[in-house]
């Protein structure tokens, strides 16, 4: 998008193996695996190396990265901390396998070595020389490599040696959209005509970059081919299966067929699993009964003869690093709840800690382009102090509250609980009782807001200056939040229509965390939850006068100085010293000034 005068320009935007061994490092093991054309090798650790400290003498986060495969490079970097772990990984392999080009030149059976560098870049070859390695020994690779490297034709290639060594490439990934994307990538990489099977009963007719169409015409024959490749194990005239992280799920907590499928096919399967974090779950997740996504997953990846992640943000969660069980890090613990404990314990040093030990391991890659160029220079803005104090101070109070709230949630689960014992239904008593939401655990959404509503003013002179310097430069503002679901939500609980006057300001958002930080969660002995707000007498006379004092607080507080919607008012601004703002975001709701400025409640169509 674009915001110009002349040629000027304002957008918006809506925002993360091979074992060390020990000896010189010129030493090779005696220990190496046979390696036959195509096929695999014994599973067996490489011969441990010590890791030398290499000096690094440019002071940044990225240091150059530099191929270990003779093809063409695309120039990326290479995150500092990494730099030396990948490159030592990769001379080990080197000493086992010989070349990376010839190494995976003859994994995936091309003529010759420059037939493979006409398909995939020095960095992507040397990505795919640890893949091969790790699942030759059944074990994993982390494929970290940010936007615009090629992750795409490393899984395409993984899904080549999948097909040249009889075993099933199974690929997971966010959205059906994204088949027709590893369908060029495979296309890309001369496996022509690739043929799917894929796992959602229903899809509409899918033009695929190479001309042909992919779709599901019947619901009832896509079911018995399911079946039949479920009792024979042989994929007929497919290729591989695609799926979709929402075809893991149970259906209103049952079992499905494609569920069964999946785990019959998976132990003469090579997992493949793109934005490998969307399978990372959380704790919180787990319920009695038949297993979440995220359990399902970490079963059919156990069960499989390997697993590539492909994931530019691969770590992100605690819980999330459980994923990663088929890499050395499993080894280090007894189990997931282990790791989960010493990741939030360590938090983001130990993140990275352990990021160079399974780099080391060959089992992680990450390569990025270049920053060269971008500052990245926090600044102090000038705001409305005494503003930012009232925000502060309501939001103090709710927290009060919210502690005074405990004792009754408390009080409703000790009697629910008793309710389910009474009852003697097996499972009762774990899924009764009553759970709330604390305050501190959604407060960062309002610090967020209140900080964007606090800097609007500071942003648009910011943006101005861009614009009117001498040498005009075009100024994009990224924004963590855009207030649509708030405006939306208002315009709904106060029957506003289209092109109705608004009035709607921070003290309404306030307003509507202290409604949240009321409610409580039921759930009752059969599994059925239920969310309401808790009554007077629940709460209590001194809880109540509590919540009564914070409602008065903010209603007798001033808000008027600060915008609820600053991604409006910073384009009202900017449009008023005759500049042309374009947005990219996705929120449907907004607020307009008229010409007497009276602000006005809007949605933004489809096309834009």
């Amino acid at each position: 998008g674009a915001l110009d005068q002349g040629r000027r320009d304002v957008s918006y935007e809506n925002r993360d193996a091979i074992p060390a061994t020990a000896g010189p490092s010129a030493a090779v093991s005696e220990q190496s695996s046979t390696l036959q054309p195509g096929g695999m090798v014994e599973r067996s650790a490489l011969p441990l190396q010590p890791i030398e400290s290499v000096p690094v003498t440019k002071q940044s986060q990225q240091q150059p990265y530099i191929p270990h495969s003779q093809g063409r490079s695309v120039d990326t970097e290479v995150p500092t901390n990494l730099r030396d772990p990948i490159d030592k990984a990769l001379s080990r392999l080197e000493q086992q396998v010989g070349t990376l080009d010839a190494y995976v030149c003859d994994r995936l059976q091309y003529t010759d070595v420059a037939t493979l560098h006409q398909y995939f870049s020095a960095e992507q070859v040397d990505a795919l020389a640890l893949g091969i390695y790790n699942l030759e020994r059944g074990q994993a690779l982390i494929l970290g490599d940010q936007t615009g490297i090629g992750k795409g034709r490393v899984v395409a290639g993984i899904m080549r040696y999948a097909l040249l060594t009889d075993r099933m490439p199974v690929f997971v990934t966010q959205s059906p959209k994204l088949y027709g994307d590893i369908i060029r990538d495979l296309d890309d990489i001369g496996q022509k005509s690739f043929k799917p099977f894929i796992t959602n009963s229903t899809l509409p007719a899918m033009r695929l970059p190479d001309g042909r169409s992919l779709h599901v015409p019947d619901a009832q024959l896509h079911l018995r081919e399911m079946q039949q490749i479920q009792a024979t194990g042989d994929l007929g005239d497919y290729h591989g299966i695609f799926t979709t992280y929402s075809q893991l799920q149970t259906v209103k907590r049952k079992e499905t067929p494609r569920r069964e499928f999946l785990r019959a096919i998976a132990p003469q399967s090579i997992l493949i699993f793109d934005e490998s974090h969307e399978a990372g779950g959380s704790p919180s997740d787990r319920k009695p009964g038949l297993s979440n996504r995220a359990d399902y997953v970490r079963q059919l990846q156990q069960d499989s003869q390997g697993v590539l992640y492909s994931s530019a943000t691969y770590a992100k969660s605690p819980y999330t690093m459980t994923l990663y069980r088929r890499t050395s890090m499993m080894e280090a613990l007894k189990n997931d709840a282990a790791l989960s404990s010493l990741m939030i314990r360590g938090g983001v040093p130990l993140q990275q800690t352990v990021s160079g030990m399974i780099a080391t391991d060959g089992q992680y890659i990450r390569r990025e382009r270049s920053f060269t160029g971008i500052s990245f220079n926090p600044e102090v803005l000038p705001v409305d102090t005494q503003t930012a104090e009232n925000i502060a101070l309501v939001m103090r109070k709710i927290m009060e509250f919210d502690r005074l709230k405990k004792e009754a949630v408390l009080s409703i689960s000790k009697d629910l609980k008793a309710e389910a014992k009474a009852l003697s239904v097996d499972n009762a008593v774990g899924e009764a009782g009553a759970t709330s939401t604390n305050f501190t655990s959604i407060m960062h959404n309002l610090v967020q807001a209140a900080i964007l509503s606090l800097k609007s003013d500071a942003v648009v002179e910011k943006a101005l200056t861009l614009l009117r310097q001498e040498n005009p430069e075009k100024a994009v503002v990224a924004l963590s939040s855009t207030m649509g679901s708030f405006i939306g939500q208002y315009a709904k609980d106060h029957g506003l229509s289209v092109g109705e006057p608004i009035d709607a300001n921070f003290g309404d958002l306030l307003h509507r965390y202290l409604v949240r930080s009321r409610d409580v969660i039921i759930g009752s002995p059969f599994g059925a939850k239920e969310t309401r707000p808790l009554s007077d007498a629940e709460l209590g006379p001194v809880a109540v006068d509590a919540y009564e004092a914070i409602e008065m607080l903010i209603d007798s507080l001033d808000f008027s100085h600060i915008p609820i919607s600053p991604i409006d008012y910073i384009t009202e601004r900017l449009e008023a010293e005759g500049f042309r703002v374009k947005e990219i975001t996705g929120r449907k709701d907004k607020i307009v000034s008229d010409a007497a400025g009276t602000r006005i409640y809007k949605t933004r169509s489809g096309r834009e």
